[in-house]
């Protein structure tokens, strides 16, 4: 599975055989992330572990924790 993974980062979902998407989405694809979902603007594949940990992007945090300390 990592394998799949490392090409969605590198090549994007449109690279995969249709065995592979079928598998993506079977196992990744339900915590897929497109756009954050504060600001909806998009996210990277690697971004999205702390989208669905922060529940919003790294710009978001840094907005709202510059906020918080003013």
């Amino acid at each position: 599975m990592q394998e799949i993974v490392n090409q969605v980062i590198e090549n994007g979902v449109g690279t995969l055989s249709y065995n592979q998407k079928e598998r993506f989405e079977d196992e990744v694809e339900s915590l897929y992330i497109e756009e954050c979902p504060v600001c909806f603007q998009p996210i990277s594949f690697s971004d999205m572990a702390f989208v669905i940990d922060n529940g919003k992007c790294s710009r978001c945090q840094n907005k709202w924790d510059k906020m918080e300390s003013e």
